[in-house]
C-alpha cells in the first residue's frame, strides 16, 4: 500500500493550500526564463521575483550570505511559535515530456533544532501531487556551510508544474542559493513551453470573481429541486461523454443552470430546465461497443434515485440513455491514480481565493463532495444516515453559514457524516477561533467512558495520573462531547474518543479552570501548541523497535523498525518461545510481507479491496486476493500475540490483517480505529482539502473492516488503576498469556 512518512505528509497537504505565484522573467532578453538563483529583485519590499512564501517563519532576501552572486533566500525564526517555513518557486512544464527531473540547491544552516532543513521537488498534474520529496530523510540539522544538495523523481508525460522550496521545519536559520532544475540533464531554462491550446477552464472565466447566485431565503420546493439538481449534476459530471472529455467547466455549467431551477415555479418548468440542460451538452451517441458490466461488480444503490425521484418520465428517459450509452472512454474529472489504487479527481479547482465562497460556491462545494462520496466511496453502504437525506438537510446549512467560521463548520459536519477515520479537513479558523493554542499540561485520554489523566507532562503533577476530569472551565465533560462529537470525523466511537481528547481540552486561553473528581477545581497555566508538542515528544521518546521482554520472550514495535533490523531481530526471535508484535502506533515502513514471511509455513490470502468501476461510476468490484509468502529460510515455531487498539488505523490495520494468518497468532487489544486502506483527497471551494478512504478493505472471505475495525481474539483495554500505576496493561496480558 501507498504511504508516506507523517511528516512529508504534513507538507503535502501544506504545499497545496498555499497560493504560488507563476514564475517569469521580468526581462527574457538578458535573464533566464526562471530565476532560480534569486538575482532578479524587482520590488525590493518583497520577495525576489517569481518567489513566494508557505508557513509562518520570516522569509527574506539575504545579501549578507549568498553562494553565487549577490543575493540568497533566508528563512529564519521569528519566536517559539512558528514550526514551518518555505520560499517557493512554481515552475509550468505543461507540454514537456522527459523521464526523470532533478532539483539542485546550495543550502547554509545555523542552529536547526527540533526539526530539519531541506529542499522540496514536488512533479503536479491537474492540480494533484504526483511525486514529492522533501530530504527528511537526510536529519539535515545543526550546523553547517554551503553544501550541495539533490533531489531526483520521476517524470512522464502530462504533468503540469514544478514547486521547488527551500523549507525549515522546527527552530534556526538557513539560506538557499543556486537552485538549477533539469528534465533528462537538460537545464530547464533551455526548453520553451509549447503553445498549448487553452484550456477549458481559460477560456471559460465568466464567475472567476463569483457565482451570481444570491439566494437571501429559501423554500423548501427551492430545496428540493437543488437536491435534485445536485444528483442530475453529479450524474452528468462522471456519465456524459462530453463533459468526461473535458468540454465543459462544469462548475460554472452549475452556475448558468442554477438561476432556471430556482425560479422554477413548478416541477413542470423545472423538468423543462433540466430537459434544455441535457440537450445542450450534445448528442449521446448508440454505444458501440457498449460497456459490459462485470457479475463480480456490485453497486452501492447508486442509480435508484432516478426511478425515485419526483420528475418527469422525458427526464428520467434522458437520464437512463446517457446510463445506458455510456463509454469506457478517460474521464476528465475522475480516473486512477498513477501511484496508488485511490482515485484521483483531477481538474478540480480549490477557488482558494473565496475565504468565504459566495451562495454559489458554497453549493458548489456540498454538491461536489456529495458526487464524490455517491459514487467514489466504497463504504456508503455502511455510513449512519442515508446520503440523499444528508444532501437535503445540508443545503440550508450550507446556504445559512453567515461567514467563514460557519462555512467551515458546515464543511467538517457534512465530512463527520460519512463515518470515516480518514475523513479531515484542512481547517484554519475552527484551530484559530474556537480550539485555541493552548494544551493541558498533561496528556488525557478516554478509560472507562471518562476522560482520564493518562501523562502528567510536568513533575508537580504527577498526583494526578489516573483522575476524572469531570468539568472544564464550567462545563460537564460528557456535555462538551455531545456539543462537539458532530464535528469529528470517525468510523467508531473509539476512533472518535481517541481524537477528542487531544482537543477537547484546548483553550484560547493560558489559564483555564478544570475541575478533578475527588480533588476539586484547579486553575492551571496551560501551554502553548509549540511547547506542548515539544515536550509530549521528550516525554514519549520513539519506542526501541526490538528488545527482549524475558530469555523467551520477544518484543517488536512496527514504528520505526526497518527491513533490516527485522531481518536482524528475527535471527535472535527465532529461539525464544513467544513473539509479541505492537501495532499500536503507525510504521514508518511496510512490513507486513517481510514479517508476515517468518509466521507462515505455506502461502496465506489476507485481503482483498474494492476499487471503482471508472466506466460505471457507483459500481466497484473487488481485487484478487493478496497474500502472504512464507520465507524460505525461517519459520517461527513460536506463539505470537498483536497488540491493537484505536491508535492502530490504515497502514497497521492492513499490517494486523496479514500478520494474523499466521500458524499460531493472536490478536488482543481493543477496537482499532476501522478505516483500512489507501486516502483519496478532495479538493473544496475555499482553499480546503478533505479526505475518504477512497478504497475497501475486506478480509478474504468478505468481512468488512471499515468501522468495526479488525478481528479481536481477546479484549483488554486499559483502566484507572493501570493508569494509576503507570502499567501497559495490554502487553502485560500478552505476558502472561504467553508464560502460560
Amino acid at each position: 500500500m501507498y504511504k508516506i512518512s507523517i511528516a512529508k505528509i504534513c507538507f503535502y497537504f501544506l504545499c497545496f493550500s498555499i497560493v504560488l505565484q507563476n514564475c517569469t522573467s521580468k526581462n527574457p532578453a538578458s535573464q533566464p526564463q526562471h530565476n532560480l538563483g534569486f538575482e532578479v529583485w524587482t520590488n525590493k519590499s518583497d520577495l525576489s521575483d517569481g518567489w513566494s512564501t508557505w508557513g509562518d517563519k520570516k522569509v527574506e532576501i539575504d545579501s549578507t550570505f549568498s553562494y553565487e552572486g549577490k543575493y540568497s533566500g533566508k528563512i529564519s525564526s521569528i519566536s517559539d511559535k512558528e514550526s514551518f517555513g518555505g520560499i517557493v518557486y512554481k515552475i509550468p512544464i505543461k507540454g514537456i515530456i522527459g523521464d526523470s527531473v532533478r532539483l539542485e540547491g546550495k543550502i547554509r544552516f545555523e542552529n536547526i533544532s527540533e526539526g530539519f532543513v531541506g529542499l522540496i521537488l514536488r512533479v503536479e498534474e491537474n492540480g494533484n501531487t504526483i511525486h514529492f520529496e522533501n530530504l527528511q530523510d537526510l536529519n539535515l540539522n545543526g550546523t553547517k556551510d554551503w553544501s550541495t544538495y539533490r533531489i531526483t523523481l520521476p517524470l512522464g508525460f502530462g504533468k503540469d508544474n514544478l514547486t521547488i522550496a527551500g523549507i525549515i521545519q522546527g527552530k534556526g536559520t538557513a539560506w538557499f542559493d543556486d537552485f538549477k532544475v533539469q528534465i533528462d540533464g537538460k537545464d530547464i531554462n533551455n526548453f520553451e513551453i509549447p503553445n498549448l491550446k487553452p484550456g477549458i477552464f481559460e477560456s471559460d472565466t465568466i464567475f472567476d470573481k463569483g457565482s451570481e447566485i444570491i439566494l437571501s431565503q429559501i423554500t423548501d420546493q427551492q430545496i428540493n429541486n437543488l437536491a435534485i439538481t445536485a444528483k442530475i449534476w453529479s450524474f452528468l459530471k462522471y456519465y456524459h461523454p462530453e463533459v468526461n472529455a473535458g468540454k465543459f467547466n462544469w462548475d460554472y455549467e452549475l452556475f448558468r443552470v442554477l438561476p432556471e431551477i430556482l425560479k422554477a415555479k413548478n416541477d413542470k418548468l423545472r423538468d423543462q430546465s433540466f430537459l434544455k440542460w441535457i440537450k445542450n451538452l450534445g448528442t449521446v451517441p448508440t454505444c458501440d461497443p457498449c460497456v459490459e458490466v462485470s457479475p463480480d461488480s456490485f453497486s452501492l444503490g447508486n442509480f435508484d434515485w432516478i426511478e425515485q425521484e419526483n420528475i418527469s418520465n422525458d427526464v428520467k428517459t434522458a437520464l437512463k440513455w446517457i446510463f445506458k450509452n455510456r463509454t469506457s472512454e478517460e474521464k476528465f474529472y475522475v480516473g486512477p491514480a498513477e501511484y496508488g489504487p485511490s482515485p484521483v479527481f483531477s481538474n478540480e479547482l480549490d477557488y482558494k481565493q473565496f475565504a468565504y465562497p459566495d451562495d454559489g460556491f458554497r453549493l458548489l462545494a456540498l454538491f461536489r463532495y456529495w458526487g464524490v462520496i455517491e459514487y467514489f466511496f466504497p463504504y456508503k453502504h455502511l455510513m449512519d444516515e442515508d446520503w440523499n437525506t444528508v444532501l437535503k438537510t445540508f443545503i440550508p446549512i450550507f446556504l445559512n453559514a453567515k461567514n467563514a467560521l460557519e462555512y467551515e463548520l458546515a464543511l467538517l459536519q457534512l465530512i463527520t457524516m460519512i463515518n470515516d477515520s480518514h475523513a479531515s479537513l484542512n481547517a484554519r479558523l475552527i484551530d484559530r477561533e474556537l480550539r485555541g493554542d493552548y494544551y493541558p499540561p498533561f496528556k488525557v485520554d478516554f478509560i472507562e467512558n471518562n476522560l482520564v489523566v493518562t501523562q502528567p507532562l510536568v513533575d508537580s503533577l504527577s498526583h494526578l495520573s489516573g483522575t476524572v476530569v469531570s468539568h472544564f472551565n464550567g462545563k460537564e465533560i460528557h456535555s462538551i462531547v455531545d456539543s462537539i462529537r458532530p464535528f469529528f470525523p470517525a468510523s467508531n466511537e473509539a476512533a472518535l474518543k481517541r481524537d477528542m481528547a487531544w482537543q477537547i481540552l484546548r483553550s484560547k486561553t493560558k489559564s483555564s479552570t478544570i475541575t478533578f473528581e475527588k480533588k476539586g477545581l484547579a486553575t492551571m497555566d496551560f501551554i502553548h501548541a509549540n511547547s506542548f508538542n515539544s515536550i509530549y515528544a521528550n516525554k514519549n521518546p520513539d519506542p526501541e523497535s526490538f528488545k527482549m521482554l524475558t530469555p523467551n520472550i520477544a518484543y517488536l514495535n512496527i514504528k520505526k523498525l526497518t527491513p533490516t533490523e527485522l531481518a536482524s531481530a528475527f535471527e535472535k526471535i527465532q529461539s525464544t518461545n513467544g513473539l509479541i508484535i505492537d501495532l499500536r502506533t503507525y510504521p514508518e515502513h511496510t512490513l507486513v510481507y517481510d514479517l508476515g514471511a517468518f509466521l507462515v509455513n505455506t502461502p496465506k490470502g489476507f485481503v482483498k479491496g474494492s476499487l471503482p468501476q471508472y466506466d460505471t461510476p457507483g459500481k466497484f468490484y473487488f481485487t484478487q486476493i493478496l497474500q502472504i509468502n512464507p520465507n524460505p529460510t525461517a519459520f517461527y515455531l513460536g506463539k505470537v500475540i498483536l497488540l491493537v487498539d484505536e491508535n492502530t488505523q490504515s497502514a497497521p490495520e492492513f499490517h494486523t490483517m496479514g500478520l494474523q494468518v499466521g500458524e499460531n497468532v493472536m490478536t488482543i487489544g481493543s477496537q482499532t480505529a476501522g478505516a483500512d486502506g489507501n486516502v483519496a483527497t478532495i479538493k473544496i471551494p475555499g482553499g480546503y482539502l478533505t479526505f475518504f478512504s477512497g478504497v475497501g478493505i475486506y478480509y478474504p472471505d468478505g468481512t468488512e473492516t471499515q468501522r468495526v475495525g479488525i478481528k479481536i481474539d481477546l479484549e483488554v483495554k486499559p483502566t484507572f488503576q493501570g493508569v494509576r500505576e503507570g502499567r501497559d496493561e495490554v502487553l502485560e496480558k500478552a505476558i502472561e498469556l504467553l508464560i502460560k
